[in-house]
C-alpha cells in the first residue's frame, strides 16, 4: 500500500483555476457536515455528501450529480403559510450538476462571497452565502419569510420540505 503525503499535495493545488478537488486530498480531517454541497443546500434538496468536490478557485463545496431544476424536483417546498412554492427564480434552471450551476448562474449572480482558499494552516474557510444578495432576497421572498437584520439566513428546512408524498386534503 502507498503512502500518499497530503501536505506534499498543497502547493498542487491551483487557485487560480476552477479545479474540482476531492476532500481526499485535503491535510487534514473534516467534519462530515463541511463536506456536504453548498448548491444542493441552498436549492433545499436532500444532503448530498458523495460525489461532493471543493472548487479549488472558489472554496465552494459541489456535488457533480446532475439534478433537474429545483420547481420540477422532489421534495416540494412550502411557504410559511403551509402553500406549495411556485416561484423560484431564487434557483437555477438548468438541468446540470451543483458544479455547472454555481460556475454557470449562482456565481455570476453572487451568492456565494469570494473565500480565497488557504489549506496551509489546517483549516479551510469555506465560501458563504450572501444573504444580502439578490437570489437570497428572491429565496426569502418565495418563501415568505419576513427579514430583518437579526434574522438574515435564519431559514429552518423543516417549516418548509414537504418529506414524503404529499397529502391531499378534501373540505
Amino acid at each position: 500500500m502507498t503512502h500518499v503525503n497530503h501536505e506534499a499535495m498543497i502547493p498542487l493545488i491551483n487557485t487560480e483555476l476552477c479545479q474540482p478537488c476531492s476532500f481526499s486530498v485535503i491535510p487534514f480531517q473534516l467534519a462530515k457536515k463541511s463536506k456536504n454541497c453548498q448548491v444542493c443546500h441552498y436549492e433545499m434538496r436532500r444532503e448530498k455528501w458523495k460525489g461532493v468536490v471543493l472548487c479549488t478557485k472558489h472554496g465552494v463545496r459541489l456535488c457533480t450529480e446532475i439534478h433537474k431544476p429545483r420547481a420540477e424536483s422532489d421534495p416540494k417546498l412550502t411557504k410559511e403559510d403551509g402553500t406549495y412554492i411556485t416561484d423560484f427564480l431564487w434557483t437555477s434552471n438548468l438541468t446540470s450538476s451543483c458544479w455547472n450551476k454555481f460556475h454557470d448562474f449562482y456565481e455570476p449572480q453572487g451568492l456565494f462571497n469570494k473565500s480565497k482558499l488557504d489549506l496551509t494552516s489546517n483549516k479551510i474557510k469555506f465560501s458563504l452565502y450572501v444573504y444580502t444578495s439578490d437570489l437570497y432576497q428572491k429565496k426569502y421572498s418565495a418563501l415568505r419569510i419576513v427579514t430583518g437584520r437579526k434574522s438574515m439566513g435564519n431559514i429552518d428546512p423543516k417549516m418548509h420540505i414537504v418529506l414524503g408524498k404529499p397529502t391531499i386534503t378534501r373540505r
